[in-house]
């Protein structure tokens, strides 16, 4: 991707959140406010752009491949995490920490809207790129959350009955998982949404990238910095280098190339997800 394109695409992302970041510093938007177009955002928005992919496409052998490689990044992730929190000898209690700042990446409000930016919808609807990311996006909230709350737990406390309750009914009450669910059963079973309903999902879809977008920027200047910022900043680097390096040579060997390869490598360099500030507490 040439310089100038990467320019045009990233550009308006940036600005976006530059925008929501502006809202929220003056007071424009408060914090109720912010709390509550996350909260529009994750549990109607993105489902509706999860549910209509799976449920217009089903899961193609192209999202498979694509999901491999981003699986294979972020284990590369969690591996030299835990490396690095040995190099620099950290505190057993925070290296859980450490490692879920490492490999977790904001792929629902940062990843989708990057490819969306890169790809857009034409008159038929979304782009094949988009409909990979967002076929992608179903396992890997899974994926995430199994992931997070086992190394959370470790080192500071004993798994239980009730701990891994928590893991299930996280996963099984999930908006995005419950929509991939519902998209790829109805894509299973060969049945094709009516006209009306299909384009209103897809159009309740639509907003759920630039507010996205604005809500990342008013989380940036809500969400305070603690503990070691030299930890946090290895971590932040090994995320969007670690990943890209590990998912790229994954990608070749699959023989990955064009959009699939481009959907990859912008999934794998997203930055560090919020949602991981808030489990850590």
């Amino acid at each position: 991707m040439a310089l100038p394109h990467t320019v045009e695409v990233l550009a308006p992302v940036f600005g976006v959140i530059a925008l929501g970041a502006v809202l929220r510093k003056t007071g424009f938007v408060s914090a109720e406010a912010l709390k509550a177009m996350r909260a529009l955002c994750y549990w109607v928005g993105l489902p509706c752009v999860l549910f209509l992919a799976l449920a217009s496409r089903g899961f193609s052998a192209e999202a498979g491949q694509t999901l491999l490689v981003v699986v294979a990044g972020m284990a590369a992730c969690i591996v030299v995490c835990y490396i690095g929190a040995a190099t620099v000898r950290m505190p057993w209690a925070q290296v859980g920490s450490f490692v879920h700042t490492g490999y977790r990446g904001n792929l629902a409000f940062v990843g989708l809207a990057v490819i969306a930016s890169a790809y857009p919808s034409g008159a038929s609807g979304e782009s094949e790129a988009q409909a990979t990311a967002a076929l992608v996006l179903g396992p890997m909230v899974i994926l995430y959350n199994v992931i997070a709350v086992t190394v959370l737990k470790i080192g500071r406390e004993r798994f239980s009955a009730a701990a891994l309750g928590s893991i299930v009914r996280a996963i099984l009450t999930n908006p995005l998982v419950i929509a991939c669910a519902l998209g790829g059963a109805l894509s299973a079973m060969g049945w094709k949404l009516p006209a009306v309903v299909d384009k209103t999902v897809g159009l309740v879809g639509r907003f759920a990238m630039p507010l996205a977008l604005v809500c990342v920027g008013g989380a940036l200047v809500s969400t305070p910095i603690r503990g070691r910022l030299a930890w946090s900043l290895l971590a932040g680097a090994i995320k969007v280098s670690v990943g890209p390096v590990a998912g790229y040579l994954v990608a070749m060997r699959l023989g990955l190339g064009g959009q699939q390869l481009a959907v990859a490598m912008i999934l794998l360099a997203c930055p560090t997800a919020i949602a991981s500030y808030v489990l850590t507490e």
